[in-house]
């Protein structure tokens, strides 16, 4: 801008005194240098609000200033050069509608039009061209209102981003809280479940056979398979709580790794039989400690009770059922002289909780085979 008024004042040389145009020129420089300062100023400020309070009213008072400077122009061209004022004056204009249309805020548009009166009235006064100073004065309304919606338009659409970028803020600040709690929550349940477990499982076994040593009916020689049952069970809940991804014969995979080396100890042969299973949907760590204390149970009845040689263990899907079977080649038993105990009620509890079932068949010197069936979709 320095050069443009350089520039300016070299064009107008013809029509005005050397002394009053170098003086005009290097008003006009300061002024721009100052500006120059302001800005420089405002944007080393520590924040934006800071530098707005501190610096905006300088930044105002040399806008008017040089609306006043450019607006003086057709005052100290000859009176006799009507051709040269009438340039003069819609360069005024041009420049104002260019200052006004740059960024800037709604004050420092109307500071800018103090380029505007001293125009309209060297128009009017000094070109005896009073239709023209009044086309003038409206043009220079029409170029500030068009101005003011403009920058009002701008305000708005910047209001609107700030409150779209705050409302995206705020949602992500919610999702994260709902993680939060969502996680808290999870980590609840899943200890409850655990409790739960524990008091179910391993803390009824452990409160039986207490009752029992309390009343001198447990032998030392059964020590040594209680405490085997409750590792067995406190395992069983570990493992439940590892990811198998809706995967059965992963979950079985990891009861076979575990209870492999007691089959072997006890002399029983292991044999494994997996068909091709869909993933449950509804296998979560509860339904998945369930199953593995179903056949954990079924295999222990085998190993103390059956005199087995061999089990098997075999799944295959039947329609929208999956059948996890049990088989051992033990002496067996008739299931019409034998009344349901509480072994296989508790099978058929846990398996209910899932919407499962069990089916047990026996025969004396045909073994024992138990079947759990669990549905594919729940």
């Amino acid at each position: 801008m320095t050069l443009f008024t350089l520039a300016a004042a070299a064009a107008g040389r013809d029509y005005v005194s050397t002394r009053i145009a170098l003086a005009w020129c290097g008003l006009s420089c300061l002024n721009y240098l100052g500006q120059a300062f302001v800005s420089w100023r405002m944007e080393r400020s520590p924040s934006l609000s800071d530098g707005i309070r501190h610096w905006m009213p300088w930044l105002l008072l040399s806008i008017g200033i040089g609306g006043l400077l450019w607006g003086a122009v057709p005052w100290l061209l000859s009176a006799a050069t009507l051709p040269v004022q009438l340039i003069a004056s819609l360069f005024n204009l041009m420049l104002f509608f260019a200052v006004v249309n740059a960024p800037s805020t709604r004050s420092m548009i109307i500071v800018a039009t103090s380029i505007a009166p001293p125009t309209i009235l060297a128009l009017a006064m000094r070109g005896g061209i009073p239709q023209v100073a009044l086309g003038s004065a409206v043009a220079y309304a029409l170029v500030l209102a068009y101005a003011l919606r403009v920058q009002a338009a701008v305000q708005a659409t910047q209001k609107e981003r700030h409150a779209a970028k705050d409302l995206a803020a705020e949602l992500r600040r919610q999702q994260q809280r709902l993680i939060e709690v969502e996680n808290e929550r999870t980590l609840l349940l899943e200890r409850e479940r655990l409790m739960h477990d524990m008091h179910d499982g391993l803390g009824s076994t452990l409160a039986s056979w207490l009752a029992a040593a309390e009343r001198g009916l447990v032998q030392p020689s059964e020590v040594a398979g209680l405490l085997r049952d409750c590792i067995d069970d406190l395992r069983a809940v570990i493992d439940s709580l590892e990811p198998v991804e809706n995967d059965l014969v992963a979950l079985l995979a990891m009861l076979r790794f575990r209870l492999g080396r007691r089959l072997d100890a006890a002399g029983i042969e292991l044999e494994w039989s997996m068909g091709d299973l869909p993933p449950l949907d509804w296998l979560g760590p509860s339904e998945a400690l369930q199953i593995m204390r179903i056949v954990q149970e079924t295999l222990a009845n085998a190993v103390k009770h059956s005199g087995a040689t061999q089990v098997s263990i075999r799944t295959d899907q039947a329609g929208a059922t999956v059948r996890i079977r049990v088989t051992d080649n033990g002496c067996g038993f008739a299931p019409e002289t034998v009344h349901e105990g509480r072994g296989l009620r508790l099978l058929r509890q846990r398996a209910q909780q899932f919407v499962g079932s069990v089916d047990l068949s026996s025969g004396i010197g045909a073994g024992t085979r138990m079947s759990l069936l669990l549905p594919v979709q729940r």
